[in-house]
């Protein structure tokens, strides 16, 4: 059995939150040896270790992005570990606010980009703003035609 260090947990979730949005053909600098990183349609980011491993107490072969994780092995999810890191007193940084001005079908639209306020790690939170700069409507997904593509 494996056990994961504090420092390769770190490693291996900010590897995450950086790359669970980009298509695995350009993932690069692994952090952590013995495992296979994957992408599924509904899980765009699947860690399958070569052995059980185990981290603050959990015994576990995939961790996952989302909680549909492939596979019949123990699983758990990349924000149950970054909790757990967040409880060692491990950081993960926020996102500093961004207001941008963006036009969609000739309209103009104030939108602010911001740290989401309930996720577990760093993850923005788009926003449509009036006319005198308050949110007028928040948690624009990456659905919306509203969400800035080119500005995350």
């Amino acid at each position: 059995m494996r056990t994961l260090s504090i420092q390769e947990a770190t490693a291996l979730c900010q590897w995450a939150i950086n790359y669970h949005l980009i298509n695995w053909g350009i993932w690069g600098n692994y952090p952590i040896s013995g495992c296979s990183f994957l992408q599924f349609e509904d899980n765009p980011l699947v860690v399958k270790f070569d052995e059980t491993t185990e981290f603050n107490g959990e015994k576990f072969k995939r961790i996952g992005w989302s909680r549909r994780i492939p596979g019949k092995e123990s699983s758990v999810t990349f924000s149950s570990i970054i909790s757990e890191l967040k409880k060692s007193g491990v950081n993960f940084g926020t996102y500093p606010e961004k207001k941008i001005t963006k036009e969609i079908e000739g309209k103009l639209f104030s939108l602010l980009i911001r740290q989401n306020p309930v996720a577990d790690y760093p993850l923005p939170d788009v926003c449509i703003l009036d006319e005198s700069g308050n949110i007028k409507r928040s948690g624009i997904t990456s659905n919306s035609k509203f969400y800035p593509f080119g500005e995350l």
